[in-house]
Protein backbone atom coordinates (compact mmCIF):
# COMPACT_ATOMS: atom_id res chain seq x y z
CA UNK A 1 0.00 0.00 0.00
CA UNK A 2 1.41 3.44 -0.76
CA UNK A 3 0.62 6.40 1.61
CA UNK A 4 0.63 9.81 0.33
CA UNK A 5 1.24 12.79 2.91
CA UNK A 6 -2.36 14.46 3.33
CA UNK A 7 -0.77 17.66 2.39
CA UNK A 8 -0.36 16.90 -1.16
CA UNK A 9 -3.90 15.84 -1.70
CA UNK A 10 -6.64 17.89 -2.12
CA UNK A 11 -9.99 17.62 -2.79
CA UNK A 12 -12.34 14.67 -2.28
CA UNK A 13 -11.05 12.50 0.88
CA UNK A 14 -12.46 11.01 3.73
CA UNK A 15 -10.68 9.59 6.88
CA UNK A 16 -11.13 7.49 10.05
CA UNK A 17 -9.29 7.66 13.08
CA UNK A 18 -10.04 4.80 15.90
CA UNK A 19 -8.72 6.40 19.24
CA UNK A 20 -9.08 4.37 22.77
CA UNK A 21 -12.82 5.65 23.25
CA UNK A 22 -13.75 6.83 19.76
CA UNK A 23 -14.03 6.25 15.92
CA UNK A 24 -14.11 10.06 14.06
CA UNK A 25 -14.50 10.64 10.15
CA UNK A 26 -13.18 13.90 8.65
CA UNK A 27 -13.19 15.03 5.16
CA UNK A 28 -10.58 17.32 6.07
CA UNK A 29 -6.79 17.48 3.99
CA UNK A 30 -5.35 17.06 7.95
CA UNK A 31 -4.35 14.51 10.80
CA UNK A 32 -6.00 15.74 14.11
CA UNK A 33 -3.38 17.88 16.12
CA UNK A 34 -4.03 17.44 19.14
CA UNK A 35 -4.95 14.61 21.89
CA UNK A 36 -6.71 15.18 25.52
CA UNK A 37 -4.69 13.78 28.10
CA UNK A 38 -8.06 14.29 30.42
CA UNK A 39 -10.94 11.23 30.32
CA UNK A 40 -12.23 11.65 26.80
CA UNK A 41 -9.09 10.51 24.90
CA UNK A 42 -10.26 12.40 22.28
CA UNK A 43 -8.33 13.88 18.98
CA UNK A 44 -9.43 16.79 17.77
CA UNK A 45 -7.93 19.14 14.37
CA UNK A 46 -7.03 22.41 14.38
CA UNK A 47 -10.40 24.06 13.37
CA UNK A 48 -11.91 22.60 16.80
CA UNK A 49 -9.59 24.62 19.24
CA UNK A 50 -9.47 28.55 19.33
CA UNK A 51 -6.15 29.11 19.10
CA UNK A 52 -4.20 30.81 22.20
CA UNK A 53 -0.55 32.75 22.89
CA UNK A 54 2.58 30.52 23.28
CA UNK A 55 2.86 29.04 26.59
CA UNK A 56 -1.37 29.17 27.57
CA UNK A 57 -2.40 25.45 27.98
CA UNK A 58 -5.49 24.65 25.77
CA UNK A 59 -7.73 22.15 27.40
CA UNK A 60 -10.61 19.57 25.87
CA UNK A 61 -13.80 21.07 25.08
CA UNK A 62 -15.36 17.94 25.89
CA UNK A 63 -13.90 17.15 29.29
CA UNK A 64 -11.92 20.15 29.77
CA UNK A 65 -8.56 17.71 29.98
CA UNK A 66 -4.94 19.28 29.25
CA UNK A 67 -4.55 19.33 25.47
CA UNK A 68 -1.13 17.86 23.59
CA UNK A 69 0.28 17.23 20.32
CA UNK A 70 -1.30 14.34 18.57
CA UNK A 71 1.03 11.36 17.13
CA UNK A 72 -0.26 8.75 14.94
CA UNK A 73 -0.16 5.36 16.31
CA UNK A 74 0.74 6.67 19.31
CA UNK A 75 -2.30 8.72 20.64
CA UNK A 76 -4.48 7.72 17.24
CA UNK A 77 -4.49 4.75 14.41
CA UNK A 78 -5.82 5.67 10.49
CA UNK A 79 -8.60 2.86 10.15
CA UNK A 80 -9.57 4.16 6.94
CA UNK A 81 -8.47 6.37 4.19
CA UNK A 82 -10.08 7.03 1.48
CA UNK A 83 -9.61 9.12 -1.63
CA UNK A 84 -12.45 10.82 -3.80
CA UNK A 85 -14.88 9.71 -0.73
CA UNK A 86 -16.65 12.21 1.70
CA UNK A 87 -18.78 12.17 4.13
CA UNK A 88 -22.11 13.39 2.66
CA UNK A 89 -21.50 12.31 -1.13
CA UNK A 90 -23.11 14.33 -3.90
CA UNK A 91 -22.49 17.33 -1.19
CA UNK A 92 -20.56 20.50 -1.52
CA UNK A 93 -20.48 20.12 2.53
CA UNK A 94 -17.55 19.44 4.04
CA UNK A 95 -17.76 17.62 7.28
CA UNK A 96 -14.70 18.75 9.77
CA UNK A 97 -15.05 15.92 11.79
CA UNK A 98 -17.74 13.57 13.35
CA UNK A 99 -17.09 11.36 16.64
CA UNK A 100 -18.53 8.34 17.80
CA UNK A 101 -17.96 6.54 21.46
CA UNK A 102 -16.87 2.98 20.34
CA UNK A 103 -20.35 0.90 22.44
CA UNK A 104 -18.29 -0.40 24.91
CA UNK A 105 -17.41 3.01 26.18
CA UNK A 106 -20.85 4.58 26.01
CA UNK A 107 -20.92 5.00 29.72
CA UNK A 108 -18.21 6.60 30.18
CA UNK A 109 -19.89 9.93 29.13
CA UNK A 110 -22.13 9.63 31.77
CA UNK A 111 -19.59 8.82 34.14
CA UNK A 112 -17.55 11.74 33.52
CA UNK A 113 -20.12 14.23 32.56
CA UNK A 114 -18.40 14.45 28.56
CA UNK A 115 -20.60 17.12 26.36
Amino acid sequence: MVYLPLTAIRGKIMIEVTTEYHITNSDLDELPIYKCKGTCKKVWWRGDIEQAPFGVQLNCPMCGGALSSAKEHLDFKITRFQLGEKLMPNSPIRINHSSNLLEEFIPLREKYGWR
